[in-house]
């Protein structure tokens, strides 16, 4: 209960701050009935230019599926997503973590609803307190009477540092737009229980 409360009082310090159609996890599983809460900060250098903020919730169902939850606000006025994790490829020695999440992402801009169908492939591999990932996010996009199809190429890396217990780490993102989406920047804290 003590971390939900922490990720709450966190987004309720940033007022007109959510992360949009960010990837913000690795290729690995979390893990059969595990929980993750975090909230991540966001700066969208073109387009929809500004700050976010979400609050994210994942949901082990199995060792290789994860129910994934996120709400936000911001300069993207309002976003509310549910995405699906399978994640069939571990990290082990020699091997990266391979998975993939898609699901449903509704947000309004200035008025507009904007309904997003999403993918996003996900590679990550585990060096000590650093978990590096790549990820190439894309989708289809219904709002305002046009279709379009967002894609970006990710890279970020988890980092739980020797200050924090190891149940808690930090997550910076970088998202370069590559076709009809946006570039940003993302910085976050999360906590596995």
């Amino acid at each position: 209960m003590k971390p939900i409360l922490i990720a709450l009082l966190l987004f309720a310090l940033i007022p007109q701050a959510s992360a949009y159609l960010s990837t913000f996890d690795t290729a690995d599983s979390l893990g059969k009935d595990k929980q993750k809460i975090g909230f991540e900060s966001q700066y969208i250098y073109n387009d929809f230019a500004g700050v976010n903020g979400t609050v994210r919730y994942d949901y082990g169902l199995s060792d290789e599926e994860t129910a994934k939850f996120e709400i936000g606000t911001g300069s993207v006025n309002f976003n509310v997503g549910l995405h699906y994790k399978y994640s069939p490829v571990p990290d082990m020695e020699g091997q990266a973590a391979i998975g993939a999440f898609f699901g449903i992402v509704y947000a309004v801009k200035d008025g507009a609803a904007m309904t997003s169908l999403r993918l996003h492939p996900i590679l990550s591999k585990k060096f000590d307190k650093f978990t590096p990932y790549l990820a190439l996010p894309f989708g289809v996009t219904f709002g305002s009477g046009s279709t379009t199809v967002p894609f970006h190429i990710t890279i970020g890396t988890e980092w739980r540092p020797v200050f924090l217990a190891e149940t808690w780490f930090f997550t910076l993102e970088l998202g370069s737009e590559v076709s009809q989406s946006f570039s940003y920047g993302s910085l976050g804290l999360s906590h596995n229980f």
